[in-house]
């Protein structure tokens, strides 16, 4: 099942989120596929061991531990480190199935 949450984040927080990736270091975002996803998966994801990665988990995260809806829809235990992926002209991801949970990798936070 999905939901469709709007304005998780603030103006504010998304302005913070665009001016972090403008110099924030991104890596192919292989480095966190699957085995067979790694083969339709073209994209950036951003590197999970920089400081803009922390900052931007940081803003992620506290907008969704404020979100009502969120919290009672997903009823979280945990959540588990967030990617932050871009994609530029060409670029996509092609069909796959995500893991189920995804552990932490050379580049994955």
């Amino acid at each position: 099942m999905f939901l469709r949450i709007d304005q998780v984040l603030t103006p504010e927080e998304l302005k913070q989120l665009h001016c972090l990736f403008q110099a924030a270091p991104f890596v192919d975002g292989k480095l966190t596929a699957g085995t067979y996803a790694k083969a339709v998966k073209e994209n950036q994801q951003l590197q999970g061991d920089s400081e803009a990665y922390e900052r931007a988990s940081e803003i992620v995260l506290a907008a969704l531990r404020r979100n009502i809806l969120f919290e009672a829809f997903a009823q979280p235990l945990a959540i588990r480190p967030i990617l932050f992926s871009r994609y530029q002209e060409g670029m996509g991801y092609g069909t796959h199935m995500d893991n189920i949970l995804m552990g932490r990798g050379e580049n994955y936070a």
